[in-house]
This record gives C-alpha cells, structure tokens and sequence, in this order.
C-alpha cells in the first residue's frame, strides 16, 4: 500500500493529489459487497462459509484482471533516476507533462545531478529524517494490525460465533456487518473533499511542476 499510494500521487497532477484519500472508499465498498455477497449465499442460500471465501476470491480476481487490464501506473522517475535509468525516466515525466499543462518537449533531464544522487537508502535514518521513518513505519505496522488482520480474521470469528447466540439470528448479525460496512463509506469521500476544499493544493502546484525538470 504505500509504494501503490507513492506511486500514484508521483504520477498525479498536485491539483488531483486528493484522489488518493478517496481511493479509500475502495476498501469500504469491498466491505459492503463482501457482506451482501454473505447475506446471499449464508442466508439466503444456505452455503457454507468456504463457498462464501471461494466467491469473494473470485471477485478479487476478475477485479484484479481489470485493473492490469484497464489501467496503466507508470514507474516511478525517482526511482528510475536512482537506478541510472535516465532514458527510462525522461519518457515517463514527458508521459506525465501534459497533465501539468507543459508540452513535453519542455522536461530537461540534469544528469550531471542525476548521478550524485543514487544509493540513498541510508538519508531514510539520517539525523533529523530517522525519527519520521519510523514513525512511518509504526504508523503502517499499527494500521495494518488493527485493520487488515481483523478483515483477514473477521470470517473466522463469524464462523466460530455461528450457532453460538442463540438471542440473534445469523442474518440479523450479517445485516449489522452490513451496516457497519455501509457506514464506513463516506469517510474517505468526506477526507478527499477536506483535502480538496479546505487544505488546498495551491501551494504545491510550483513543485509539481518543477518534479518534471528532474
């Protein structure tokens, strides 16, 4: 998740660096069809659990064959300059120029420069930079355990709660998870809209523009 997001934010206009917070909504709406997939097949059709996993696995597919198929994320130019690939890196800024409004004809590679600054991995713990990476990194670890675990775990539990509360019936706690996951919808739409509205983009619009003079 975080080389997809730096991934995507390099390759975007600053004026459409909000995109990224809703992109979030993607995990919410994976929610809600995950939970009305449940409601079909465990309720309504009485299927077992494994047939539930074996659905959404196929939905996971056909959804990751659309977006190799459908969309294409360009490589990122830093890399590429730190990896001595300037050619390589040139094309993708003169890809990226015309959605900052520059005809590519103006990207200028400085090579000279390029090359002194390969093999940096070590400014990541630098004095003054050290304390943000693992903050970073803490950041990530906490976020993932608390959010993608539970998601990966959460079929067990309902499996092993299942037959287990005799006052609510199976279908009753499947619409609550329902709920939740509808609920959970507008968040990223909400921070996008802050993102946009009230932080604004103006101040960054000058260095998206000077990243295409790498």
């Amino acid at each position: 998740m975080p080389i997809d997001g730096a991934l995507f934010i390099e390759s975007l206009p600053p004026r459409h660096h909000h995109w990224l917070t809703a992109l979030s909504v993607f995990f919410s709406l994976g929610s809600v069809v995950s939970a009305l997939v449940a409601l079909a097949l465990l309720v309504g059709a009485g299927a077992s659990w494994r047939l539930l996993l074996l659905a959404l696995a196929v939905l996971t597919a056909m959804a990751a064959a659309a977006r190799l198929g459908r969309f294409r994320t360009l490589e990122s130019p830093a890399f590429l300059m730190a990896s001595g690939r300037q050619d390589e890196a040139e094309l993708v800024l003169q890809a990226m120029a015309p959605e900052e409004g520059l005809p590519p004809e103006d990207v200028h590679m400085y090579r000279e420069e390029a090359s002194q600054h390969t093999h940096e991995t070590g400014a990541l713990f630098a004095a003054g930079q050290a304390r943000t990476t693992f903050i970073l990194w803490l950041l990530w670890t906490l976020q993932s355990l608390a959010f993608t675990l539970f998601n990966a775990f959460y079929p067990l539990y309902l499996e092993r709660k299942r037959g287990h509360t005799a006052s609510r019936t199976e279908a009753a706690v499947l619409r609550d998870v329902l709920a939740y996951a509808v609920s959970s919808v507008p968040g990223s739409l909400v921070g996008a809209a802050l993102r946009l509205h009230y932080f604004g983009f103006g101040g960054h619009r000058k260095r998206g523009k000077s990243s295409l003079q790498v």
